[in-house]
């Protein structure tokens, strides 16, 4: 069986940012995933702290206009 979290994330002004996707598993799964979605694993499908700071690094400094901020 295959456990899936996924965090959509929309911004005040309406804007969306790109999906993320927990597996619950050690290893990425074969199954082709779609591209949509930034896609990491941990064993038992939590957002922990290491999915959260990849979260971060992955999804929430690339959303525009981060750059302009201090």
């Amino acid at each position: 069986k295959m456990y899936v979290t996924v965090m959509l994330v929309a911004l005040a002004d309406g804007s969306k940012l790109p999906s993320y996707m927990i597996v619950n598993s050690k290893i990425m799964p074969r199954e082709q995933l779609p591209r949509r979605f930034n896609v990491t694993c941990h064993p038992k499908g939590w957002t922990a702290n290491e999915p959260m700071k990849d979260w971060l690094a992955v999804v929430w400094n690339r959303r525009p206009g981060v750059l302009l901020q201090k």
